[in-house]
């Protein structure tokens, strides 16, 4: 764990992302890779009315996946190399729990899901 921001809530959180959860590896010949997490509001937590989560995982290593001819033994097409897949859970919270009513999510969206 490179970076341990599991503490952080959403009161915590500002419009700028914060690191929730940084992975890198520590096997040797992948110690550039990395897996982290980071969330940010649209506003202040007060009147924050969207939560962003962004999934980044890096490998910056000088790969030769996709080369041609591909003579190290690796898929050469991109669709049958590994993918990376982030599946986030909403929990409700209820009034059980102290709050003055059950807590649910508006909607929820995939923004965006782009290789860069």
């Amino acid at each position: 764990m490179t970076t341990n921001g599991l503490a952080n809530g959403f009161h915590d959180l500002g419009t700028g992302y914060t690191t929730i959860l940084k992975l890198t590896s520590n096997n040797s010949g992948y110690t550039s890779n990395t897996l982290e997490i980071q969330a940010k509001l649209n506003a202040a937590p007060g009147s924050a009315t969207v939560i962003t989560i962004k999934h980044i995982a890096t490998d910056p290593a000088d790969d030769t996946t996709y080369t041609s001819p591909n003579t190290s033994g690796v898929p050469a097409n991109p669709n049958e190399s590994p993918a990376m897949v982030l599946a986030i859970t909403e929990g409700y919270p209820n009034n059980t729990q102290g709050l003055a009513s059950d807590i649910r999510a508006a909607s929820n969206a995939e923004v965006s899901n782009s290789a860069s």
